[in-house]
Formats: structure tokens, sequence, C-alpha cells
């Protein structure tokens, strides 16, 4: 993910956020995404590294 998240940083105006989630069962097991600021807007990015989905800020706090 360091390549996409090295791109999304080049965009003006936008932040990346690192978000891991960790499951207690099965041990170890792990999920990675990215949560991106633009233009003081907050939007998931998935998987492909292109399609985001907006999320509504009150989500975040």
């Amino acid at each position: 993910m360091n390549p996409v998240k090295e791109s999304w940083q080049e965009e003006e105006g936008c932040e990346v956020f690192d978000v891991r989630i960790w499951f207690k069962k099965p041990n170890d097991l792990y999920y990675e995404l990215m949560i991106i600021k633009h233009s003081n807007e907050y939007y998931l990015l998935l998987e492909d590294g292109t399609t985001l989905i907006g999320i509504e800020g009150s989500l975040l706090q």
C-alpha cells in the first residue's frame, strides 16, 4: 500500500490516514485501509487504490 499512499499524499490538499483493524480470532489477522482527507471531506480508499467512498465527518469523531 505504500506506493498508493505516496501517490495520494502527493495530491494537492490531501492528507492520508492509515487504519489497521486487528482481529483476536484468528490470531494476528488484520486488515489495512486508508482514509483520505481532501478539501475538508473524508473518504475511505478501497483496495483498488483509486475508488473513494465518502464518509460523513461526524463518523470519525
